[in-house]
Protein backbone atom coordinates (compact mmCIF):
# COMPACT_ATOMS: atom_id res chain seq x y z
CA UNK A 1 0.00 0.00 0.00
CA UNK A 2 1.28 3.47 -0.81
CA UNK A 3 0.22 7.00 0.02
CA UNK A 4 1.55 9.65 -2.32
CA UNK A 5 2.24 13.30 -1.60
CA UNK A 6 -1.30 14.27 -2.64
CA UNK A 7 -2.79 11.90 -0.10
CA UNK A 8 -3.92 9.38 -2.68
CA UNK A 9 -3.94 5.81 -1.41
CA UNK A 10 -2.85 2.98 -3.67
CA UNK A 11 -3.41 -0.73 -3.06
CA UNK A 12 -1.94 -2.98 -5.73
CA UNK A 13 -0.50 0.07 -7.50
CA UNK A 14 2.39 2.43 -6.84
CA UNK A 15 0.95 5.41 -8.66
CA UNK A 16 -2.62 6.05 -7.43
CA UNK A 17 -4.44 8.80 -9.29
CA UNK A 18 -7.75 8.46 -7.41
CA UNK A 19 -8.17 9.16 -3.70
CA UNK A 20 -8.31 5.38 -3.34
CA UNK A 21 -6.94 3.26 -6.15
CA UNK A 22 -7.19 -0.53 -5.90
CA UNK A 23 -5.68 -2.84 -8.50
CA UNK A 24 -4.75 0.01 -10.85
CA UNK A 25 -3.78 3.69 -11.04
CA UNK A 26 -7.34 4.87 -11.55
CA UNK A 27 -8.30 8.36 -12.67
CA UNK A 28 -7.99 11.72 -10.94
CA UNK A 29 -11.65 12.44 -11.77
CA UNK A 30 -12.83 9.56 -9.58
CA UNK A 31 -12.57 9.43 -5.81
CA UNK A 32 -12.43 5.61 -5.71
CA UNK A 33 -11.10 3.31 -8.41
CA UNK A 34 -11.20 -0.47 -8.24
CA UNK A 35 -9.99 -3.14 -10.67
CA UNK A 36 -10.32 -6.88 -10.07
CA UNK A 37 -10.80 -10.19 -11.83
CA UNK A 38 -14.52 -10.59 -11.05
CA UNK A 39 -15.41 -7.11 -9.91
CA UNK A 40 -13.85 -3.69 -9.56
CA UNK A 41 -15.89 -2.70 -6.51
CA UNK A 42 -17.93 -4.99 -4.29
CA UNK A 43 -20.29 -3.58 -1.71
CA UNK A 44 -22.64 -5.23 0.74
CA UNK A 45 -24.84 -3.73 3.42
CA UNK A 46 -27.40 -5.08 5.83
CA UNK A 47 -29.52 -1.96 6.21
CA UNK A 48 -28.33 0.71 3.77
CA UNK A 49 -26.24 0.88 0.59
CA UNK A 50 -23.49 -1.51 -0.45
CA UNK A 51 -21.88 1.16 -2.63
CA UNK A 52 -22.54 4.89 -2.30
CA UNK A 53 -21.20 7.56 -4.62
CA UNK A 54 -21.66 11.32 -4.83
CA UNK A 55 -20.34 13.81 -7.35
CA UNK A 56 -20.89 17.51 -7.98
CA UNK A 57 -20.25 17.55 -11.72
CA UNK A 58 -20.04 13.96 -12.99
CA UNK A 59 -21.36 10.57 -11.94
CA UNK A 60 -22.02 9.36 -8.42
CA UNK A 61 -20.87 5.89 -9.45
CA UNK A 62 -19.14 5.28 -12.78
CA UNK A 63 -18.85 1.69 -14.02
CA UNK A 64 -16.77 0.32 -16.89
CA UNK A 65 -16.33 -3.45 -17.04
CA UNK A 66 -14.26 -3.52 -20.22
CA UNK A 67 -15.01 -6.71 -22.16
CA UNK A 68 -17.23 -8.22 -19.46
CA UNK A 69 -20.87 -8.99 -20.30
CA UNK A 70 -22.28 -6.56 -17.75
CA UNK A 71 -20.79 -3.23 -16.64
CA UNK A 72 -22.89 -3.35 -13.49
CA UNK A 73 -23.97 -6.50 -11.69
CA UNK A 74 -26.50 -6.30 -8.89
CA UNK A 75 -27.13 -9.34 -6.74
CA UNK A 76 -30.81 -8.97 -5.94
CA UNK A 77 -33.18 -6.13 -6.81
CA UNK A 78 -32.28 -2.54 -7.60
CA UNK A 79 -33.98 0.59 -6.30
CA UNK A 80 -33.98 4.09 -7.74
CA UNK A 81 -35.68 7.27 -6.58
CA UNK A 82 -35.18 8.73 -10.07
CA UNK A 83 -35.17 7.41 -13.62
CA UNK A 84 -32.79 5.15 -15.50
CA UNK A 85 -31.77 7.07 -18.62
CA UNK A 86 -30.18 5.70 -21.77
CA UNK A 87 -27.69 8.48 -22.45
CA UNK A 88 -26.65 6.93 -25.77
CA UNK A 89 -30.06 7.28 -27.42
CA UNK A 90 -28.99 10.38 -29.36
CA UNK A 91 -29.17 9.86 -33.13
CA UNK A 92 -25.56 11.01 -33.54
CA UNK A 93 -24.46 7.70 -31.96
CA UNK A 94 -26.57 5.54 -34.29
CA UNK A 95 -26.31 4.16 -37.84
CA UNK A 96 -27.95 1.48 -40.01
CA UNK A 97 -31.37 2.71 -38.82
CA UNK A 98 -34.34 0.80 -40.29
CA UNK A 99 -38.00 0.60 -39.36
CA UNK A 100 -39.20 -2.16 -37.10
CA UNK A 101 -41.78 -4.16 -39.08
CA UNK A 102 -43.99 -7.19 -38.36
CA UNK A 103 -43.85 -6.34 -34.67
CA UNK A 104 -47.36 -7.64 -34.02
CA UNK A 105 -46.45 -11.10 -35.31
CA UNK A 106 -43.39 -11.18 -33.05
CA UNK A 107 -45.39 -10.08 -30.00
CA UNK A 108 -47.99 -12.78 -30.71
CA UNK A 109 -45.21 -15.39 -30.57
CA UNK A 110 -43.94 -14.29 -27.15
CA UNK A 111 -45.17 -16.23 -24.13
CA UNK A 112 -45.52 -14.13 -20.96
CA UNK A 113 -45.39 -16.34 -17.85
CA UNK A 114 -45.66 -16.30 -14.08
CA UNK A 115 -42.82 -18.13 -12.33
CA UNK A 116 -40.79 -18.58 -9.15
CA UNK A 117 -37.01 -18.26 -8.97
CA UNK A 118 -35.05 -21.36 -7.93
CA UNK A 119 -33.51 -19.25 -5.18
CA UNK A 120 -32.67 -22.19 -2.91
CA UNK A 121 -30.57 -23.80 -5.65
CA UNK A 122 -28.70 -20.59 -6.52
CA UNK A 123 -28.22 -18.69 -3.24
CA UNK A 124 -25.22 -16.75 -4.59
CA UNK A 125 -27.52 -14.89 -7.02
CA UNK A 126 -29.80 -13.50 -4.28
CA UNK A 127 -32.87 -14.33 -6.37
CA UNK A 128 -36.17 -12.94 -5.09
CA UNK A 129 -38.53 -15.35 -3.34
CA UNK A 130 -41.72 -13.58 -4.45
CA UNK A 131 -43.84 -14.58 -7.44
CA UNK A 132 -42.43 -13.20 -10.71
CA UNK A 133 -43.70 -12.33 -14.18
CA UNK A 134 -41.68 -12.25 -17.39
CA UNK A 135 -40.39 -14.37 -20.28
CA UNK A 136 -38.14 -17.39 -20.73
CA UNK A 137 -34.92 -16.27 -22.43
CA UNK A 138 -34.55 -19.49 -24.44
CA UNK A 139 -38.05 -18.98 -25.87
CA UNK A 140 -37.42 -15.33 -26.72
CA UNK A 141 -34.04 -15.94 -28.42
CA UNK A 142 -35.34 -17.33 -31.77
CA UNK A 143 -37.94 -14.55 -31.95
CA UNK A 144 -35.93 -11.55 -30.70
CA UNK A 145 -32.24 -12.43 -30.52
CA UNK A 146 -31.46 -8.70 -30.20
CA UNK A 147 -32.77 -8.61 -26.61
CA UNK A 148 -31.06 -11.80 -25.37
CA UNK A 149 -27.65 -11.58 -23.67
CA UNK A 150 -25.32 -14.50 -22.98
CA UNK A 151 -23.13 -14.21 -19.87
CA UNK A 152 -19.55 -14.87 -20.99
CA UNK A 153 -18.72 -16.37 -17.58
CA UNK A 154 -21.26 -19.16 -17.25
CA UNK A 155 -23.27 -19.06 -20.50
CA UNK A 156 -26.59 -18.24 -18.81
CA UNK A 157 -29.05 -16.08 -20.72
CA UNK A 158 -30.46 -12.72 -19.73
CA UNK A 159 -33.03 -10.39 -21.26
CA UNK A 160 -32.96 -6.67 -22.03
CA UNK A 161 -36.57 -6.07 -21.03
CA UNK A 162 -36.38 -2.36 -21.83
CA UNK A 163 -35.62 -3.19 -25.48
CA UNK A 164 -38.97 -4.98 -25.78
CA UNK A 165 -40.86 -1.70 -25.22
CA UNK A 166 -40.31 -0.35 -28.78
CA UNK A 167 -41.52 -3.68 -30.16
CA UNK A 168 -44.72 -3.49 -28.11
CA UNK A 169 -45.32 0.13 -29.17
CA UNK A 170 -44.88 -0.80 -32.83
CA UNK A 171 -47.21 -3.78 -32.38
CA UNK A 172 -49.87 -1.46 -30.93
CA UNK A 173 -49.43 0.88 -33.90
CA UNK A 174 -49.83 -2.01 -36.35
CA UNK A 175 -52.88 -3.25 -34.49
CA UNK A 176 -54.37 0.26 -34.55
CA UNK A 177 -54.04 0.27 -38.35
CA UNK A 178 -55.98 -2.99 -38.42
CA UNK A 179 -58.62 -1.54 -36.09
CA UNK A 180 -59.06 1.55 -38.29
CA UNK A 181 -59.32 -0.68 -41.37
CA UNK A 182 -61.96 -2.86 -39.69
CA UNK A 183 -63.86 0.25 -38.59
CA UNK A 184 -63.87 1.47 -42.19
CA UNK A 185 -65.10 -1.90 -43.46
CA UNK A 186 -67.78 -2.02 -40.76
CA UNK A 187 -68.92 1.53 -41.51
CA UNK A 188 -69.13 0.73 -45.24
CA UNK A 189 -71.07 -2.46 -44.50
CA UNK A 190 -73.52 -0.63 -42.23
CA UNK A 191 -73.97 2.08 -44.88
CA UNK A 192 -74.68 -0.49 -47.59
CA UNK A 193 -76.94 -2.42 -45.23
CA UNK A 194 -78.97 0.73 -44.55
CA UNK A 195 -79.16 1.39 -48.28
CA UNK A 196 -80.36 -2.19 -48.72
CA UNK A 197 -83.00 -1.69 -46.02
CA UNK A 198 -84.23 1.48 -47.73
CA UNK A 199 -84.38 -0.32 -51.06
CA UNK A 200 -86.15 -3.28 -49.44
CA UNK A 201 -88.64 -0.95 -47.78
CA UNK A 202 -89.29 0.68 -51.14
CA UNK A 203 -89.84 -2.73 -52.74
CA UNK A 204 -92.24 -3.66 -49.95
CA UNK A 205 -94.21 -0.42 -50.41
CA UNK A 206 -94.31 -0.98 -54.17
CA UNK A 207 -95.38 -4.60 -53.59
CA UNK A 208 -98.19 -3.50 -51.29
CA UNK A 209 -99.34 -0.98 -53.88
CA UNK A 210 -99.29 -3.68 -56.58
CA UNK A 211 -101.29 -6.05 -54.35
CA UNK A 212 -103.80 -3.32 -53.71
CA UNK A 213 -104.19 -2.71 -57.45
CA UNK A 214 -104.47 -6.45 -58.08
CA UNK A 215 -107.19 -6.70 -55.46
CA UNK A 216 -109.01 -3.81 -57.10
CA UNK A 217 -108.63 -5.45 -60.51
CA UNK A 218 -109.79 -8.78 -59.10
CA UNK A 219 -112.89 -7.05 -57.73
CA UNK A 220 -113.64 -5.57 -61.15
CA UNK A 221 -113.13 -8.96 -62.81
CA UNK A 222 -115.57 -10.53 -60.35
CA UNK A 223 -118.17 -7.88 -61.12
CA UNK A 224 -117.69 -8.34 -64.84
CA UNK A 225 -118.00 -12.08 -64.45
CA UNK A 226 -121.20 -11.60 -62.50
CA UNK A 227 -122.53 -9.33 -65.27
CA UNK A 228 -121.62 -11.94 -67.89
CA UNK A 229 -123.34 -14.66 -65.85
CA UNK A 230 -126.48 -12.51 -65.59
CA UNK A 231 -126.46 -11.83 -69.30
CA UNK A 232 -125.97 -15.53 -70.00
CA UNK A 233 -128.97 -16.33 -67.83
CA UNK A 234 -131.08 -13.73 -69.68
CA UNK A 235 -130.05 -15.26 -73.03
CA UNK A 236 -131.14 -18.69 -71.83
CA UNK A 237 -134.47 -17.28 -70.70
CA UNK A 238 -134.97 -15.59 -74.11
CA UNK A 239 -134.19 -18.90 -75.84
CA UNK A 240 -136.95 -20.56 -73.82
CA UNK A 241 -139.42 -17.80 -74.71
CA UNK A 242 -138.56 -18.19 -78.41
CA UNK A 243 -139.07 -21.91 -78.21
CA UNK A 244 -142.50 -21.39 -76.64
CA UNK A 245 -143.50 -18.95 -79.34
CA UNK A 246 -142.55 -21.43 -82.06
CA UNK A 247 -145.03 -23.93 -80.67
Amino acid sequence: MVIDTSGNVGIGTTGPLSKLSVGGAGNSNYAIYGSGTNGGVYGISTNNAGVYGSSLNGYGVYVDAGTATYDLYVSGSGYATGSFVSGSSDIKFKKNIINLDNALEKVKQLRPVFFDWRSDEFPERSLEKTRQIGFIAQEVQPILPEVVVTDNKDGTLGLKYDKIVPLVIKAIQEQQVQVVSLQSITTDFISKFKEGLIETKKLIVDGVDILKKLNELSGKVDKQQQTIDNQQQQIEELKQVIQELKK
